[in-house]
């Protein structure tokens, strides 16, 4: 008969195989360095369990930071999904030591700032490729307002790349074009959503649908939401700030398993 201690260990043992495995709670902060060796910043999450995982990069809107995906990040973590939130040029803890903060800059310098972002997503998307469980086959980009137009530029370009997601889209963001990209990536599964009323956006998301008709590889809508009072009037849900709208997450978790 085992000792009370001994028997004690095999219970708790016991119990421990039972409780399920909890993705990462905590990201990992990581380094990067973009091809033109600007310095960035990111956060990893990786989900619990063993053996290889899709994975999906995270791009926030204009004046945004990583910490902007709060609402998504944590539910395609609990999905199964690595994910790599980053800082774009600029933006965040991405700024060059403070030495280059796109709120400060003048809208010619915000351009040349912005048309080389295209680079942030592709050490963003190498960066993610490192991950050990990673299966380098299975990788998304995500991305709200100017991020959105940098993600869908970069999956253009990147044919490794499964596939992008668009929130608030814009036809011209600082320079940064979505119309050609988007269809560039004809065959490829692309999301873009608008809030109704959301202009520029909006703009964009009916340009796509006009361009392209009902394709299997795009699913783009104009969403009814509904505005917040902001301290100038009512503000749509734009960018980042479309997450929260229902059914909003859950369909570009659904796309993400295309």
């Amino acid at each position: 008969m085992p000792s009370p201690s001994r028997a004690f260990t095999l219970l708790l043992l016991i119990a421990l195989s039972t409780v399920p495995l909890r993705a990462q709670d905590t990201p990992r902060v990581l380094a990067l360095e973009a091809r033109d060796a600007f310095p960035l910043t990111a956060s990893v999450w990786t989900p619990a369990g063993e053996g290889t995982v899709p994975g999906v990069v995270l791009l926030h809107m204009y004046c945004g930071t990583r910490k902007d995906w709060t609402t998504l990040a944590p539910r395609l973590v609990a999905e199964g999904y690595a994910v790599l939130a980053l800082d774009l040029r600029g933006h965040g803890e991405s700024k060059a030591g403070g030495k280059v903060d796109m709120e400060k800059l003048e809208i010619k310098e915000g351009m040349a700032l912005a048309a080389r972002m295209v680079l942030d997503a592709q050490a963003a998307v190498a960066a993610l490729k490192r991950e050990k469980r990673v299966d380098p086959k299975r990788l998304w980009i995500v991305g709200g307002s100017l991020g959105a137009n940098v993600a869908v530029a970069y999956v253009a370009e990147d044919r490794t790349v499964r596939g992008a997601v668009l929130l608030s889209p814009g036809l011209d963001y600082l320079g940064v074009e979505s119309e050609a990209a988007v269809a560039a990536c004809a065959g490829r599964p692309v999301l873009a959503l608008a809030a109704k009323g959301d202009v520029g956006s909006q703009e964009a998301v009916e340009a796509y649908l006009k361009k392209h008709g009902k394709v299997p590889w795009l699913d783009a809508e104009v969403l009814s939401a509904t505005p917040t009072l902001g301290a100038n009037g009512p503000i749509l849900p734009h960018g980042t700030d479309l997450l929260p709208v229902a059914g909003v997450v859950d369909r570009v978790v659904a796309h993400l398993k295309k």
